[in-house]
């Protein structure tokens, strides 16, 4: 089992040469709407997506971080833009700073309580 990127894979299982059985996000893959979710599958809270966001440098101004944030949720509103991002199989979301801060939270604990039930040490 792996959990690579839906844009990694889908011409492989597109072209038959591997098998999806599910999509570990929240929601049906854009690109592969044919592979249901874990959940969808019968194993709810299996719910691993990658994620990338946008950095600032300490210190940044909020309103700063806020404008950029307003820009790059007005160019995600565009359908052309963003159908030419929904194929490539992300799944962008315009999340504010705060929204992305709890988001990042949430994750780390999520994977701190996976790790310690797996008994991980650090290397």
């Amino acid at each position: 089992m792996m959990f690579p990127s839906v844009a990694q894979v889908a011409p492989f299982i597109r072209d038959g040469r591997v098998r999806a059985i599910a999509i570990s996000g929240a929601t049906r893959a854009p690109i592969l709407p044919e592979v249901p979710t874990y959940e969808e599958s019968g194993y709810p809270g299996v719910v691993f997506a990658g994620w990338q966001g946008l950095w600032f440098p300490a210190g940044t101004p909020s309103e700063r971080a806020h404008r950029i944030q307003s820009e790059v949720a007005k160019a995600l509103a565009n359908p052309e833009f963003r159908k030419r991002i929904d194929d490539t199989g992300l799944a962008p979301v315009a999340s504010t700073p705060e929204e992305f801060e709890a988001f990042l939270k949430g994750d780390i604990a999520l994977h701190a309580k996976i790790i310690k039930a797996a008994h991980i040490e650090p290397q």
